[in-house]
């Protein structure tokens, strides 16, 4: 299952741009998914929680929008 590395990817990527906001905390994760991207949306947000575990995201709700495409890009995000 390369969700699991993907969220883990992810949890990196929010990391750094709450870091660069001087965030101490991630609420909301709005991703693109595209529908040509080989990503199993369901498994990416069952993983999501535990590779976020223990970092700024923990708790952080994952919204996914499917698009067109092979991307996956993070769209939006709130923070503390």
């Amino acid at each position: 299952m390369h969700e699991l590395s993907l969220a883990g990817e992810l949890v990196v990527q929010v990391g750094a741009l709450a870091q660069r906001e001087s965030a101490t905390r991630v609420v909301r994760i709005e991703l693109a998914l595209g529908d040509l991207s080989g990503v199993d949306r369901e498994a990416l947000e069952f993983v999501f929680p535990l590779a976020a575990a223990g970092s700024v995201a923990e708790g952080a709700a994952l919204a996914v929008q499917e698009v067109s495409g092979s991307d996956l890009l993070i769209v939006a995000m709130e923070v503390e």
